[in-house]
This record gives structure tokens, sequence and C-alpha cells, in this order.
């Protein structure tokens, strides 16, 4: 039996959580909600998609979202302005946005790991895209607002959901 229920208008197609708050896909809404002393679910912060969110991800206070059509946009979480802060948007190689049904974060990017770079991987069609978000951008990506293309995998078949998985190194022999 749940403990609590909160009344939505519409459908919610992603669940994270943020710090101590809950961040919830709605529709074409990516809301941000506190628990209460009393326990009681209050909206606290809200970032409106153009189309349909269909993916949802955070890492530390970095909010990842994939629209249907819109592609995907990275928000930053702070807690004292109580505000979703858009970041940087992803755009192919013509400025078009895709068709995005997944995405993610890459957790160890290896060569994209720094202190101003955060990997992300989209599933865009029948392709797999790794971008990076690098604040501190050249003219070509408008100063850090854009997603920055590093690698483009065709894999065949329709991408429809991305799974993390640990990639054990090799034991090296002396």
């Amino acid at each position: 039996r749940p403990s609590r229920a909160l009344g939505l208008r519409g459908v919610v197609s992603g669940l994270a959580q943020v710090q101590e708050h809950l961040v919830l896909a709605i529709v074409n809404r990516v809301e941000v909600y506190a628990l209460k002393g009393t326990g009681e679910l209050v909206q606290i912060a809200t970032h409106h998609a153009p189309h349909y969110v269909v993916a949802l991800k955070v890492a530390k206070n970095y909010v990842l979202y994939a629209d249907v059509y819109q592609s995907a946009q990275l928000l930053f979480w702070r807690d004292r302005d109580r505000q979703l802060w858009p970041l940087a948007k992803d755009a192919d190689r013509d400025g078009m946005a895709a068709d995005v049904a997944a995405a993610d974060f890459v957790v160890d990017a290896g060569e994209l790991a720094g202190a101003h770079a955060l990997g992300i991987v989209l599933g865009d069609g029948d392709r797999v895209r790794l971008l990076q978000y690098a604040p501190l951008g050249s003219q070509s990506d408008r100063g850090g607002q854009k997603l920055l293309p590093r690698a483009d995998f065709c894999v065949g078949v329709e991408v429809c959901s991305l799974a993390r998985h640990r990639v054990v190194e090799p034991e090296r022999r002396a």
C-alpha cells in the first residue's frame, strides 16, 4: 500500500532523484517535488519540454531528458534557487533536432572525463550517439550551449532503451 499519493495530470514517463527531491517527467514537463515535514509532496520547480519527455536521467545535480521530437536537453538543478537551469541542447550536424527514444549519462567517460566535461549517450533511431557537455566551449558550440558530438554508431535496429554496464578492464601482466 502506498504511503503517499499524488494526483497528476498526464502520464509519468520518468522518475529520478536529485539531492533530496523527486524529479518527474510528466508529458512535456520536468517537475521537481519536495517532501514536506507533514509528508506532503509539493511542486517546487518546472521545466517545459517542446513535445513529450521519453527519458529522464540524473547524475549529481545534472538532469538530462530526451524529447521524442526535439532530441535532448541538459539541465542543472540549483537547490538554493529551486530552479532547473538549461545548460545545453543537442542538435545534429545540420542544426536539426533528432527524434530520440533514450538518453543516459556516461559514468566513466575516459577522455571525456574532467572538471569541465560530461558524457551523454542518446538513442536516435538506429544510431547511438555519444555527446559531450563542455561549458567552457568555443564559438562552434555557442559557448557551451550545444552538446558536442564525439561519436556516432549505427546499430542497425531501432534503439528504444539504453542500459549501463560496467566495463571491467583486463588484468595486465608484468
